[in-house]
């Protein structure tokens, strides 16, 4: 039985292009709240950091503390406007957690997102 997911979990996955023309595996954030269901909800983390980061999106230098739990390798940005839905069995593994601070702001990032297009 694969190991239970939780909500701030950082996972690997077969991210897909937006223009479904292949994927790549890129770590990603698990936004649903602690899934049961087969469909998960994932955030796009990325180690492109950009030089003006959009509003919705966080950037974690690895000089953070909380870095080291999060299993990422370098610094990473994680993309709340980049989200995805795919099914638990394509989740190749769990590479660490996001610490509570940094959940309340990628929260808040989720939540200025969605606020952008006028969901909130």
């Amino acid at each position: 039985m694969p190991p239970a997911l939780h909500r701030g979990d950082i996972v690997l996955v077969p991210f897909p292009f937006t223009d479904l023309s292949g994927q790549k595996v890129r770590p990603a954030a698990i936004l649903s709240p602690d899934p049961v269901g087969e469909d998960i909800l994932l955030a796009f983390i990325s180690s492109v950091i950009p030089v003006a980061p959009d509003p919705t999106e966080y950037v974690l230098d690895a000089g953070n503390s909380a870095f080291a739990q999060t299993g990422l390798h370098k610094a990473a940005v994680f993309k709340m406007g980049k989200l995805i839905t795919l099914h638990r069995s394509v989740i190749l593994r769990r590479l660490g957690h996001v610490s509570p601070a940094i959940q309340t702001i990628l929260d808040a990032k989720l939540k200025l997102d969605f606020g952008q297009l006028g969901l909130a």
